[in-house]
């Protein structure tokens, strides 16, 4: 693999952190180019559904180190992996140390796994063509480490000086993010570990029974208080941006993009990636192999280039700071047809179907609707209870109102509602009709499944692992496995909170 950090840093003057990004008064002064060095592209013609690796995101032959920082990768999707081993009944994984391992790695493996059947639908696509980058008139487009230019002999001081020596200690860098559903790039700095223990903290504080009990739907309100956490903590450490209006950019962020925000943050904070395992699943009464390889974290990130127009392409290669309006950015989205407005119908085989019309939301609205649903259940509770409950009592009846109101967190998703040639737009009556709906079962799951198809349709850009084939005994995990699925997503919230436990067991214990 090779090191990100070999191939670019940065350098800037210090420049406040706010969550509320203005429009940056400087640039990274020394900067030679964000993306990867040009490179003449292979012309080839993509089969329908599929998936073009363009760089090796793993190295086998790293160096092993097993104090480092390590990751349980998943071997393949949950249903993939438990179809695996219906077909091996007879495997005991307590015989011996080595199955015991294999047991463990396969188990911790899933929880990585991006939840259900979440993003299925998009690699399934037969219209997608993922690459690792996108190549434009500037060279191909990827999310890379800025470059310093060589200096000797001089004296560095302030952000700049922190910055280089980090780099150089691999201990975190400055990171460039595509954000392909919104249409701007961030440049994201490392955080120290001060502030990881902070962060650390606060997550503890935040957690709630109901986010720990429900959480998995992708950008569902259940997981809202972590969302805003993370992507709070990540906008902090903004270093600059192409955005050139003084907005909150929550307000502009589409929540596609925050799996992206947090990977620019994670591999600021992992320059050279990070080890990881994975277990055989080919024959898993035959081989008990596991794989130990370090994840070149740049070459996670994969983008539907059938998604883009040239012009969407053009606009994306204005990668200096403040380069690009509010209005370019509102044009960029316009274009993007896969992302714009759907209108379903709930139930329609019924005598009373509902219609919607579905959109994208940005981080604020996802953040905004999913805390004051929450907010609204605990305001319930402590009503119905009183505030000498019992921790178990509050959280069974927070847990039981969650799931009576479950439509509530996808209402994010829905611009409005219509029956009868009535429409319902204004989020009150939208928050107080979605309470109604969740009661029943039929409108209910109809509707949970149009809100995950949406999102997978609307889905350009996502994290993932490749398959792989086993070195011990050459199969593919798992097979057979069509090509258009060759990518296995991956829960970006829960790589980055096993990476921080470790990262800070490892700081305690100096």
């Amino acid at each position: 693999m090779t090191d990100t950090t070999e191939r670019q840093e940065s350098q800037n003057p210090e420049l406040p952190v706010t969550d509320k990004v203005t429009s940056p008064t400087t640039t990274l002064e020394e900067q030679t180019d964000y993306a990867s060095e040009p490179e003449e592209e292979v012309k080839i013609e993509p089969p329908k559904g599929s998936v073009f690796f363009q760089d090796k995101p793993t190295n086998i032959e790293a160096p092993w180190d097993e104090n480092a920082e390590t990751v349980n990768m998943p071997s393949g999707r949950k249903g993939q992996v438990l179809e695996a081993l219906t077909k091996a009944p007879n495997i005991a994984l307590n015989d011996s140390p080595k199955s015991r391992k294999w047991a463990t790695t396969l188990n911790e493996g899933l929880t990585q796994a991006a939840f259900e059947d979440n993003y299925k639908g998009t690699l399934e696509n037969e219209e997608s063509f993922f690459k690792q980058s996108i190549q434009s008139e500037m060279g191909p487009l990827g999310g890379a480490s800025p470059a310093f230019k060589p200096v000797e002999g001089e004296t560095i001081k302030g952000q700049r000086g922190i910055l280089r020596m980090m780099s150089y200690l691999g201990m975190g860098t400055v990171f460039k993010t595509p954000l392909w559903h919104t249409g701007i790039w961030i440049t994201i700095k490392a955080p120290s570990e001060g502030e990881l223990l902070e962060l650390q903290r606060q997550l503890v504080a935040d957690k709630i029974e109901l986010g720990r009990n429900t959480y998995g739907l992708a950008f569902s309100s259940t997981s809202v208080y972590i969302a805003d956490r993370l992507v709070s903590f990540a906008l902090r450490h903004i270093y600059e941006t192409t955005l050139s209006a003084d907005v909150d950019l929550k307000t502009i962020i589409s929540v596609h993009d925050i799996p992206a925000l947090l990977w620019g943050l994670t591999c600021a904070i992992y320059p050279r990636g990070f080890q990881y395992r994975r277990a055989c699943i080919a024959d898993a009464e035959k081989c008990n192999h596991i794989v130990e390889e370090r994840l070149n974290l740049s070459k996670i990130l994969w983008t539907n280039t059938k998604a883009l127009t040239p012009s969407q392409v053009l606009h994306m290669t204005k990668r200096q700071s403040g380069s690009v309006s509010l209005d370019a950015v509102k044009r960029y989205k316009e274009e993007m047809l896969s992302c714009q407005n759907r209108r379903v119908v709930i139930d329609e085989n019924s005598q009373r179907p509902l219609q919607m019309t579905l959109r994208v939301p940005t981080v604020a609205e996802y953040i905004d609707s999913g805390q004051e649903w929450i907010s609204s259940i605990v305001t319930m509770v402590n009503n119905a209870l009183g505030l000498d409950a019992s921790e178990n009592e509050r959280n069974e009846y927070i847990f039981k109102h969650g799931q009576a109101t479950s439509m509530r967190q996808q209402l994010h998703w829905v611009e409005s509602i219509e029956f009868n040639s009535n429409v319902i737009d204004d989020n009150e009556t939208l928050r107080g009709t979605f309470n109604v709906l969740s009661t029943d079962d039929i409108t209910r799951n109809d509707f949970m499944k149009k809100v995950q198809s949406y999102i997978d349709d609307t889905t350009i850009a996502l994290l993932g692992i490749p398959v792989y084939d086993c070195p011990s005994c050459g199969k593919t995990q798992p097979t057979p496995i069509p090509k258009q699925t060759s990518i296995i997503p991956i829960d970006v919230y829960q790589t980055f909170f096993t990476l921080l436990g470790q990262k800070l067991q490892r700081l305690t214990a100096r």
